[in-house]
């Protein structure tokens, strides 16, 4: 399993159990299939961009924190392979400055 998706597994099984949510409560919340859920948390998917902001948008959380950091900082980043590195890396740029722009619900 990559560094990736160990911590996309790990943010989206404790934002889900923050909430007491099944993860039946989360398919139905972020209107993805409850096997597209077992799979993220099982760490056996690759997942769409798409995907990722309905799953952090019904749980409450930024994309940012889903991918393993908040405000910039990723937890454990250095750990990853540099490709995986740049990559996330990139994402939570464009993710925080989608939140610095503000409307679309996400920080």
């Amino acid at each position: 399993m990559s560094g990736v998706s160990h911590c996309l597994q790990e943010s989206v099984v404790l934002a889900r159990k923050q909430k007491g949510w099944s993860q039946r409560r989360l398919a139905d919340e972020a209107e993805v299939a409850v096997e597209t859920v077992r799979k993220i948390e099982g760490g056996r998917s690759s997942v769409t961009l798409a995907v990722l902001e309905r799953v952090a948008e019904a749980l409450e959380v930024s994309v940012v924190t889903l991918l393993g950091g908040d405000g910039g900082v990723l937890v454990g980043w250095r750990l990853l392979p540099e490709p995986e590195r740049v990559l996330v890396q990139a994402l939570v740029g464009y993710f925080s400055a989608r939140a610095d722009v503000g409307g679309d619900g996400y920080g």
